[in-house]
């Protein structure tokens, strides 16, 4: 009977690699379960935390959030949850939900506020400067953009505002995201009501004359550019009125006249000063 002989180098070397397979694979059998079992057993909601919320009432946002105590917090769905807040509570611009294992969710809610009152036959409806419609009211919002003209055709609340006439819409959004950038305040109202003769007024008593819609982004550039140049060089006090001409867009300056009795910033009654918009307009606001 022939006795069988020693493994050979090969064949040990494929019974080693076989061996090492083997403990790899248990091994990562057994990271697998300990995830697992962390998932589903160790990591679960028992602490939910509001950051950044004011407005609303602490328990109405639990309720809208919908988080049961020791659901699963890594499987926790968060985009529906933050997409359902900013919905049902227009005052919020966004909501945020980050989850801290091992068991905390937070939300982060950054609110908004009125920047303007568009005006339409129902009464006003508050408007953050991204277009959002926060509320309706019979009256205009304290410290916000009157805007009275145009037709709104989309006025649900949490919706994005849309006139009849599209670049009155984008007029507005873009007027929003220029006073939110640039921190300018003091416009109180906009008037559409001749879609050739558009106005604009800081403060009741300084009106921009901002003529049809050609060019509308660039006049409002203009005008917010030389609003800052005049406020930073005192050209605005308490008693100054009148108007800035912005219709001719194709010029590099801005016409301030006072209106009849008043004294220019120049400091003649009824004069002419002119603004270099050009100039004005890249130079950057002081805070």
């Amino acid at each position: 009977m022939a006795k069988r002989g020693t493994p050979s180098a090969r064949e040990q070397l494929e019974r080693g690699r076989g061996l090492i397979a083997f403990y790899i694979a248990a091994f990562a059998a057994v990271v697998v379960a300990a995830v697992l079992l962390c998932i589903f057993v160790f990591f679960r909601v028992e602490h939910i935390e509001i950051e950044g919320g004011e407005i609303y009432r602490l328990r109405d946002l639990l309720t809208v959030l919908d988080i049961p105590e020791g659901d699963n917090l890594v499987l926790l769905p968060t985009e529906m949850r933050e997409s359902e807040i900013e919905r049902r509570f227009p005052y919020i611009r966004s909501a945020r939900i980050e989850k801290r294992l091992p068991s905390t969710v937070v939300v982060h809610l950054e609110e908004t506020r009125a920047y303007f009152s568009v005006q339409t036959r129902e009464g006003y409806l508050y408007v953050d400067d991204a277009g959002k419609i926060l509320e309706r009211s019979d009256y205009p919002a304290a410290g916000s953009v009157t805007v009275r003209g145009g037709t709104a055709v989309r006025t649900g609340l949490s919706q994005t505002l849309e006139f009849d006439d599209p670049e009155m819409t984008q007029m507005m959004l873009y007027l929003g995201q220029q006073l939110r950038s640039s921190g300018v305040s003091g416009i109180t109202s906009i008037d559409l009501r001749s879609r050739y003769d558009i106005t604009m007024t800081y403060d009741l008593r300084i009106v921009f004359k901002l003529g049809g819609m050609t060019s509308m982004e660039k006049k409002l550039d203009m005008g917010i550019a030389v609003l800052n140049e005049m406020l930073r060089d005192g050209a605005v006090t308490a008693e100054t009125r009148g108007q800035i001409d912005l219709t001719d867009i194709d010029l590099n300056f801005a016409t301030f006249r006072a209106y009849a009795g008043q004294i220019s910033a120049g400091g003649a009654a009824g004069r002419d000063d002119m603004f270099n918009a050009r100039t004005a307009a890249n130079q950057t606001p002081e805070t």
